[in-house]
């Protein structure tokens, strides 16, 4: 299997999970949408390598065999900054990350956010119109941080430990998994890359505000 293939068993993988979530309000919009779904989440694996899909994929399929649903459960995660007292009123319903995990999470989102820093200073016309960047204006909108977050809180142990390492080789790299994640966005949506993606966008809002 190549690793666009583990990447498209990934995403179905998600996608089947995804279809489960049960809305306060009713079925949301978004979960009858696969082609956006497949395009956002191909976007957050572009660059993940083999062994790391084999190894979310393994969690969700074990999560699933116990009656699990990740993809609800990272929704529910971010509730917890989103929705603080709806969040404690289902806490209860969700696995707590021991104390490894904790470290390891703290680990990646000290990394994570540097990256998102540079993101949204080299690429402010993108970065203005996606997710704000911390929890504290989640009021706005859920934050990269806390989606971020939600993310990691249903990866197994196993997985974080992979994921710290990786983000750690990337950083000494000097790549951004932010920017790259934005990148792979950006070209599903027509551009050459994201440089292309930021002065286009930069030179429709300056026309639009003379107009």
């Amino acid at each position: 299997m190549t690793a666009e293939e583990k990447r498209n068993r990934l995403i179905a993988l998600e996608w089947e999970q995804f279809q489960k979530v049960q809305n306060a309000g009713g079925r949301a919009d978004c979960q009858d949408e696969p082609d956006t779904f497949y395009q956002m989440r191909h976007a957050q694996y572009c660059a993940w390598p083999e062994y790391l899909l084999d190894s979310f994929a393994r969690d969700l399929e074990e999560a699933a065999a116990e009656g699990r649903n990740l993809i609800a459960e990272k929704y529910a995660w971010m509730m917890k900054s989103t929705a603080p007292a709806e969040f404690e009123a289902i806490r209860g319903m969700l696995k707590e990350p021991d104390a490894e995990a904790c470290a390891l999470i703290d680990e990646i989102m000290a990394v994570y956010k540097v990256w998102t820093r540079e993101y949204v200073r080299r690429y402010p016309a993108i970065a203005s119109g996606g997710r704000p960047e911390e929890s504290t204006s989640d009021s706005l909108g859920t934050s990269i941080e806390t989606y971020q977050l939600g993310e990691l809180y249903t990866y197994s142990n196993r997985t974080l430990r992979l994921f710290r390492d990786f983000t750690k080789a990337l950083r000494a790299g000097g790549r951004n998994l932010a920017v790259m994640i934005v990148e792979d966005s950006m070209k599903g949506y027509g551009f050459r890359d994201i440089d292309d993606a930021e002065r286009t966008i930069s030179e429709t809002e300056r026309t639009q505000s003379r107009t």
